[in-house]
């Protein structure tokens, strides 16, 4: 991996409830090419992740592609949470993928039967009506929602 911020996303997620909390695995992907297997058994600590350096055998060390990628995360800034300075780590990482996926997997299925609209404050506002060009124009010439709002139906639709 170069200098540039690789793109991490996760396929084959599966999840249930644990003894302590909520458990999972999924495949981690960098730049569209699966680097690992990660698991978390809900009982706190870190996740556990068995690499795949060539693509095909998982491994206790992570290869060249998993060194970069630590090495990449291990230069990003601390984050403010909840008030407190935190110093990104993978998990985070990972978790942050793994959240966006399933709030983009909510509003996939809201939007099958609801107009759904994200406001430039980044709060979703959902209408019980389905989603059609002229509920739109109502919504639009009603000014109910603030400029620069996006009508997730159009942008989520697939």
């Amino acid at each position: 991996m170069e200098a540039k911020t690789p793109k991490l996303t996760v396929t084959k997620y599966k999840s249930c409830r644990g003894d302590e909390g909520d458990c999972f695995s999924c495949d981690l992907l960098v730049d569209g090419k699966t680097v690992a297997h990660v698991e978390y058994d809900g009982r706190g600590g870190n996740f556990r992740y068995d690499w795949r350096p060539d693509g095909s055998e998982y491994f206790r060390e992570p290869g060249p592609v998993g060194t970069a990628l630590l090495a990449w995360v291990a230069t990003l800034p601390e984050e403010d949470c909840c008030g407190m300075m935190l110093k990104p780590d993978l998990d985070l990482k990972v978790s942050e993928v793994i959240d966006n996926m399933l709030e983009e997997k909510r509003l996939r299925k809201l939007c099958k039967t609801k107009t759904v609209v994200r406001k430039p404050d980044g709060k979703i506002v959902t209408w019980a009506v389905p989603f059609s060009p002229a509920f739109k124009a109502k919504i639009l010439a009603g000014n109910i929602i603030p400029a620069g709002s996006v009508f997730l139906n159009e942008s989520l639709a697939a």
